[in-house]
């Protein structure tokens, strides 16, 4: 059997044409091989075509030799590629990742912390058609006037996913509105510690953003609103909710200042939205119930009207209702007196259709000047809207 080989001047061996288009193909061929195919199949056929003839020794060594350097090679392009792949997956979980919606805000690449600017300013003008007070002695809260009614500025945000925060000052009144911080065990169980609203009334806990009118309810003027405390709250089912506080009842900048009457405030609220648990599309059945009872201490012994809950008009004006004392006008001898609040709230939406309801009443017992009370003041309000 002659053979096809020839010695080119290079002193490696020459193919014949077809041997070499064959060479070519199987070349090519080795070369569409991942990594792990050829360290078996290819090496296989590289030994058949050997046996048969096809390849001389001195060809199969050097296409063999050529193709397991391509194979470390390959290997090697590899290992580096997917120790790129590892190191930006872990420094990805660190680099933060900012964007503006709701306000300015950084989450990390795992998603598992964020921090958050956020603030709005919400302004007023009151003009009234009548004066009302002196000229020596004027009253304020009936004067024309420009306002800034709430300059929140905030800052909110999360770490290792399970606890968040949030600090929010106001501006306009110098104070501090939220200073929290949370712990989410589950769905189920919250817990919660700081200054933030506390759980009770479904209008007082929906945000100033998003009230239906411009001014909330005069019976707000009895619910607990933002205070000092600790809770515990969570989510049962996708359509329930419950929470309970332990507050200084005090309000949210109202530490405990009485030694000797320093009891606190237990608060609870449970909600639940039956149209979302009875699967009926497009609709709101909402009902809630809160509950507060506490012992509430008196600044000083001497004469007080400030102990009982006043209103003013949603337009922030007149004060038009002032609690006098419990007994008699006057609180003379009155070291503490204890309050109990209960609510009930509802809610039935059908679409862009709203009837939104709550029943708020307050009840303040104690003994002043050797005489017993016991006082309730209710307030309520029903609100019907169609959102364009």
């Amino acid at each position: 059997m002659g053979s096809n080989t020839k010695a080119n001047n290079s002193g490696l061996p020459h193919l014949a044409p077809k041997r070499l288009i064959l060479a070519a193909s199987i070349a090519a061929l080795f070369c569409g091989f991942s990594a792990p195919a050829f360290s078996a199949d290819s090496e296989a056929l590289l030994d058949k075509l050997r046996e048969k003839g096809v390849l001389s020794e001195e060809e199969y060594q050097q296409m063999r030799t050529d193709a397991r350097a391509e194979r470390r090679a390959q290997a090697l392009k590899e290992a580096n590629e997917e120790e790129k792949k590892a190191k930006k997956a872990e420094s990805a979980a660190s680099e933060l990742t900012g964007r503006f919606r709701d306000g300015f805000s950084w989450e990390s690449g795992d998603k598992e912390n964020s921090i958050s600017l956020s603030g709005r300013i919400q302004a007023d003008y009151r003009r009234f058609s009548n004066d009302s007070g002196s000229v020596t002695s004027p009253s304020g809260a009936s004067a024309d006037t420009f306002d800034i009614r709430r300059a929140y500025l905030g800052v909110s945000g999360k770490l290792y996913n399970d606890w968040t925060f949030e600090l929010t000052t106001d501006l306009a009144a110098d104070t501090i509105e939220y200073a929290w911080i949370n712990y989410k065990f589950s769905d189920l169980v919250q817990t919660r510690i700081g200054a933030f609203k506390m759980p009770f009334s479904y209008e007082e806990l929906t945000s100033s953003r998003l009230i239906d009118f411009q001014e909330r309810s005069l019976a707000n003027a009895l619910v607990p609103g933002k205070e000092q405390a600790l809770s515990i709250y969570g989510s049962p089912t996708k359509w329930s909710s419950y929470a309970v506080a332990y507050s200084n009842g005090q309000g949210k900048e109202g530490d405990e200042v009485n030694a000797t009457v320093d009891d606190k405030d237990l608060i609870a609220r449970v909600a639940a939205n039956f149209a979302e648990a009875f699967s009926i599309p497009n609709t709101v059945i909402h009902l809630g119930l809160g509950y507060t009872t506490g012992t509430v201490p008196m600044n000083t012994a001497a004469t007080t009207t400030n102990n009982v809950p006043s209103g003013r008009t949603e337009g922030r004006g007149l004060t038009f209702f002032t609690g006098p004392g419990f007994v008699n006008g006057t609180d003379v001898g009155l070291t503490e007196y204890d309050r109990k609040r209960d609510g009930i709230e509802g809610i039935l939406a059908w679409g862009p259709v709203k009837l939104q309801s709550e029943f708020i009443r307050a009840n303040f017992s104690g003994t002043a000047t050797g005489v017993e009370f016991d006082r309730d003041i209710t307030a309520s309000y029903a609100a019907l809207s169609w959102l364009i």
